[in-house]
């Protein structure tokens, strides 16, 4: 994660939040008066896409944006036939992504 944090666009761009391809990323700028400000980023950016999707509400959004571009595609749902994941990450690496990310 240390090694993400300097290179955030190594490895194909993987270690970019997903938010900054829809907002930007976050910069401390001065603005026209001289104070410091963000001027790009979750808080204050306006998107670069027109239409975004959300995890929470993703089928029901992308089948209403392609009904209204009149796209024939759908998603549906489906189960996961794998099994449940098991996987233990250590405190520490839990933390470093955690913060990394937050």
């Amino acid at each position: 994660m240390l090694k993400a944090g300097k290179h955030r666009y190594s490895q194909d761009c993987h270690y970019v939040p997903q938010v900054e391809y829809v907002f930007g990323h976050k910069t401390n700028n001065k603005n026209n008066k001289g104070d410091v400000a963000d001027v790009q980023g979750p808080q204050n950016a306006r998107p670069f896409c027109q239409h975004v999707l959300k995890q929470e509400s993703l089928t029901d959004g992308f089948n209403s944006l392609m009904s209204n571009f009149s796209l024939p595609l759908r998603l549906e749902t489906h189960t996961n036939s794998m099994s449940k994941c098991d996987l233990k990450i250590p405190d520490d690496v839990l933390k470093d992504i955690e913060e990394y990310y937050a």
